[in-house]
């Protein structure tokens, strides 16, 4: 009995060593197909979320709920792909696979909003009624930002914000809400960051950028007095 046992669990240490002996050209593969099923799902996502904008007055989270719902199947072949892909690394893919999918929905959402931006920068007001739904809401966040190091910002620090700062200004005038306009910022700008995660100095260029985008709203078109920056 003893020894039956032994030779099951050597089988099945086989059975789950095989998952993970994929070659490197295997390998490169099947990542080719997860990236390529990743790309069709946020094409789609971005798409379906302009389609929404235009129909209706909602709020970026808003189209991009919707847009999820008729993308799901795209979200399903990415899910199998992705786990396929994982699975010739690793025996657990759960945790990695929902951080997968994470990153993505992280992903089309910044594209969502870089698009409705662009949208909105080329066409007249009203033909985009994307709402700036949460402006209110992020009032209160504008207004406390963050305790500044004592000794200031950094030189390196000013780099970001001043690069937030151009964003902001750039994009005061469109008609979405500051909490978008300060995410697509966040992600333009998040390459001159210095050293590690800094969660005090992004939350700073956060507030920044909130506050331009609010004063432009409050001043109305036109008197703003800032130019775009490109």
């Amino acid at each position: 009995m003893m020894r039956l046992t032994a030779i099951l669990v050597c089988i099945v240490s086989v059975a789950s060593c095989s998952q993970i002996t994929t070659n490197k050209s295997e390998l490169a593969g099947l990542k080719n197909v997860a990236d390529t099923a990743a790309d069709a799902y946020v094409a789609c996502v971005v798409k379906g979320s302009l389609d929404s904008a235009s129909k209706n007055a909602i709020d970026v989270a808003s189209s991009i709920k919707l847009a999820e719902g008729l993308c799901q199947s795209d979200l399903n072949q990415f899910k199998n792909d992705q786990e396929a892909y994982l699975g010739a690394q690793v025996m657990m893919t759960e945790k990695p696979l929902q951080q997968s999918v994470d990153a993505l929905n992280d992903r089309a959402t910044v594209e969502v909003s870089e698009a409705l931006l662009a949208a909105a920068e080329s066409a007249p007001a009203a033909a985009l009624p994307v709402a700036a739904a949460g402006t209110a809401a992020v009032t209160g966040s504008a207004a406390s930002s963050p305790a500044q190091p004592a000794n200031g910002w950094s030189a390196d620090q000013r780099v970001y914000l001043d690069c937030m700062e151009d964003q902001g200004r750039k994009y005061s005038g469109v008609q979405e809400s500051a909490g978008v306009i300060a995410d697509v910022a966040q992600s333009r700008c998040k390459s001159y960051i210095p050293g590690s995660v800094d969660a005090a100095l992004e939350q700073e260029g956060r507030t920044l950028v909130m506050g331009m985008v609010l004063d432009a709203k409050l001043q109305g078109p036109g008197r703003t007095g800032s130019q775009p920056v490109n």
